[in-house]
């Protein structure tokens, strides 16, 4: 069993802020890409900020107990 951690750890060690990062940049320097970017923005406020769900829902994930394989967006288990 991997975790409970929060869903902002979560999806930060997946790389959302990078992602986020990387999404605005693809947008047109037009005025029409700031409804765009406020929304991307919203969204990753709202999925990651502690006040929203960020720290609101926790993930965990069950994998075999013997699996030589770590579990993405999870830190290493102490043996």
């Amino acid at each position: 069993i991997h975790g409970p951690i929060s869903q902002t750890a979560f999806l930060h060690s997946l790389g959302v802020r990078d992602r986020v990062m990387a999404l605005l940049s693809e947008l047109p320097d037009e005025e029409s890409a700031d409804p765009q970017a406020a929304a991307l923005t919203k969204q990753y406020e709202r999925l990651c900020s502690p006040e929203a769900m960020g720290e609101l829902f926790k993930v965990i994930a069950i994998t075999p107990a013997d699996s030589k394989f770590g579990c993405a967006g999870f830190p290493a288990p102490v043996r």
